[in-house]
């Protein structure tokens, strides 16, 4: 049976009009393509992993995606591990070098941590001595000048912070020097002088705490309170031994 002319245009249009529809369907149905950067030539397959596969908070290494810390993290564990330590030069013992208290019967060096209040925690060294015992102003190696009184109140206990000026190769560093754990502290006014080996106070039943800390550099203590002159924000500790002077 033929069709006529008309008829047969008519059934040509019809099937190309379906193919067309059938090849959108199948694009419209595939499914999507995910980029991914093509390793350099010669490295492993491991290192074609995009940065854009790996979750948030992570990033490709070798084909694996491994988490990275928060900056406001690794800035913080930077700023806590920051500690300036004992110079090669300087003796390790602590009865070569001249202390706050005359007689002191053990020391011990304090770690690295956090007040039990979440305050300020002491660095230094922690001093045995007798209850009662005379607590005298200290000099510092290379100290141009008295220090000044820049706090008298409580930190770890009554506590007394003296600012000091050290000249040593040219160069003119300051520095804070803190003692606490006093039994009682003589009246001292802030900015009053003091000259190394001047009563501060007498010790307690508690350890002396000492902590010396090198002020960072354009820092203005006037402003400051305690807390902040001891935070590592405006100083940095250091070990005792490289400020302290060396007995004759």
């Amino acid at each position: 049976m033929q069709l006529a002319g008309g008829s047969s245009a008519r059934l040509v249009a019809v099937a190309a009009i379906a193919a067309a529809v059938a090849a959108a369907t199948a694009l419209v149905r595939q499914e999507p393509r995910v980029s991914v950067a093509e390793a350099p030539h010669g490295s492993g397959s491991g290192s074609s992993l995009a940065p854009s596969l790996c979750p948030p908070g992570s990033l490709p290494d070798n084909g694996v995606c491994i988490p990275v810390p928060p900056p406001e993290r690794a800035a913080s564990h930077a700023t806590s591990s920051e500690r300036i330590p004992r110079r090669p030069d300087r003796p390790p013992e602590y009865a070569r070098y001249a202390l706050p208290v005359e007689r002191v019967a053990s020391i011990a060096e304090l770690g690295d941590g956090e007040g039990a209040d979440g305050g300020v925690h002491p660095s230094g060294i922690a001093l045995r001595s007798d209850p009662g015992a005379p607590v005298a102003a200290i000099g510092l190696d290379g100290q141009e000048g008295p220090a000044q009184i820049a706090y008298e109140g409580r930190i770890w206990g009554p506590t007394v912070v003296t600012l000091h000026t050290v000249r040593e190769h040219g160069v003119t560093d300051r520095y804070a020097v803190a003692l606490g754990g006093l039994g009682n502290l003589r009246p001292l006014a802030e900015g009053e002088v003091v000259s190394p080996g001047a009563e501060l106070g007498k010790t307690g039943a508690s350890e002396l705490i000492v902590e010396t800390r090198l002020l960072r550099p354009g820092i203005d203590v006037r402003p400051l309170s305690a807390a902040a002159l001891l935070s590592d924000a405006s100083s940095v500790p250091t070990d005792p031994r490289n400020v302290l002077v060396l007995k004759p």
